[in-house]
């Protein structure tokens, strides 16, 4: 074998090395890494949640207010206010 097809030769042969470390390191980390992903998910399922539960309660609390004028107004309005 040719010097630079030695070199070559032994270039991979560490290459893959540290490809069989990385391999082994992200084996390694996956069941971490699948809890930290579901964990994610659930604190973006709550987060919708908790947008929506509060563009859902502030829109109750217009729509109370908003009765509320309604009726101040009816009762001014049979009283002779207006």
């Amino acid at each position: 074998m040719a010097p630079e097809e030695e070199r070559l030769a032994a270039e991979l042969r560490k290459l893959n090395a540290e490809a069989a470390k990385l391999e082994a390191e992200a084996r390694k980390l996956a069941p971490e890494t699948m809890k930290l992903e579901a964990e994610a998910k659930k604190l973006d399922a709550e987060a919708r949640r908790q947008r929506h539960g509060t563009v859902t309660d502030d829109a109750k609390l217009v729509l109370a207010a908003f009765a509320a004028g309604i009726g101040t107004l009816k009762v001014a309005e049979g009283l002779g206010w207006l």
